[in-house]
């Protein structure tokens, strides 16, 4: 029996079955395995199968038909991982990625695909299966799953599904690369067929990735990140000067030229005021929190970080991602002046590179800038209020990233 055959046969059931799908399908490169469970899938559309795995199914079938049907389903499975981008989204959290593959199984298998049959050998897990809702995100699932999730067995879909790379896929030599616009363009041809189908014949969870995909919002974390590096970058300058006073190590090279040396404090210094007033009490504040770690995660620097509602309140010293587990309450509650906060994160010693202020909006600005630059994240849903934005000038459209509770 040939198995890669049959393999490529369930790849064109699949496409028949949901034509809308053929681009991810045909796109996917094939890899027998043995060291899969039963299938993977990397970012990159390169798809492994184990031929042990599917001749068992092949063999315990009774009809072709049905084999095609089961083996297209697993088709669909792991394709749905990458499309969903579930291999980024797991990084947003830094996700564990067992529980991540339990949870992005949960998002995509809530949908019933005609033509298309779950694998009795194989059966996927649903939320059903721990009597959860169905059409809530990754997200949401990887949060309230229960303790004992893993009594259910499921197949390591690899990295396309929780963004770890696998043995597999270190091992195999000629895997395809594909670049991330060329994958975008691959989601945007996929949701702009399965807009074009008639009402009722695309799962509703499908209908939401469609709109996302059809109009994408602003990558506000990629903006923040890339904001936050080029302002530590011109604080730090702003603190570093040549000075003559100190030897530099090259001038008996150079005698009798003497080189100047650097001075001043070479290291980052980052603060950060956290809007700690009554509107921001709940997901507003919690998420606030989540930026701060994955900053922290991300920066592999100090953090100073200063509570603040319409007073500051003392410095929290943070050094490292795991000390984020403290912040279980932080003082606060009254009212709103980020400005208090700015200025108190200002006058610290050593002077910070840039202070981020990461508030719902709903506070005074300053109305002049200070010495070191000021960047704003501002935290709300669907979209950013008029008034919660700093006026301009002084502060223009690169001060402020706008952090969407809603995405």
């Amino acid at each position: 029996m040939d198995i890669e055959n049959s393999i490529r046969l369930s790849r064109a059931y699949a496409a028949k079955a949901l034509p809308w799908f053929s681009p991810a399908l045909y796109r996917c490169r094939i890899v027998l395995t043995e060291l899969v469970s039963v299938a993977a899938i990397d970012q990159n559309f390169n798809i492994y199968w184990n031929p042990q795995k599917v001749t068992l199914l092949l063999n315990t079938t009774t009809h072709k038909h049905q084999a095609l049907a089961e083996l297209g389903f697993i088709w669909v499975h792991e394709i749905s991982h990458v499309l969903r981008e579930h291999f980024q989204r797991s990084k947003h959290l830094n996700a564990e990625e067992v529980r991540w593959n339990y949870a992005a199984d949960l998002e995509i298998n809530d949908s019933i695909w005609p033509g298309l049959d779950p694998p009795k050998l194989f059966p996927p897990v649903t939320p059903d299966s721990y009597k959860l809702p169905t059409g809530r995100t990754v997200e949401w699932y990887y949060k309230n799953l229960p303790m004992r999730y893993i009594d259910i067995k499921i197949w390591d879909d690899g990295s396309g599904a929780h963004g770890e790379i696998r043995p597999w896929e270190l091992m195999d030599g000629s895997r395809q690369s594909i670049t991330d616009m060329a994958r975008i363009v691959i989601s945007r041809d996929i949701a702009r067929r399965m807009k074009a189908q008639q009402p009722g014949t695309i799962p509703g969870s499908w209908g939401i990735w469609i709109q996302h995909t059809l109009e994408p919002k602003v990558d506000w974390r990629t903006i923040l990140r890339n904001r936050l590096a080029t302002a530590i970058t011109i604080g730090r300058g702003s603190r570093i000067d040549y000075t003559f006073t100190k030897t530099n190590r090259r001038s008996t090279i150079h005698r009798p030229i003497v080189l100047p040396t650097l001075s001043g404090s070479q290291s980052n210094q980052l603060a950060v005021v956290i809007d700690t007033s009554g509107s921001m009490v709940g997901q507003p504040l919690e998420h606030a929190v989540a930026e701060l770690y994955s900053i922290l995660r991300a920066a592999h620097r100090k953090v100073n970080l200063i509570p603040c509602d319409a007073k500051e309140y003392d410095t929290i010293e943070l050094r490292s991602a795991t000390d984020i587990k403290n912040l279980l309450q932080l003082p606060g509650g009254g009212g709103t002046n980020m400005i208090k906060g700015i200025e108190f994160a200002i006058q610290q010693k050593p002077k910070p590179d840039t202070v981020l202020v990461l508030t719902d909006g709903y506070t005074p600005y300053p109305t002049n800038k200070y010495d070191i630059p000021v960047l704003y994240g501002i935290i709300g849903k669907q979209k950013l209020a008029t008034n919660a934005v700093p006026p301009d000038p002084p502060w223009g459209e690169d001060t402020y990233v706008f952090i969407d509770l809603s995405h």
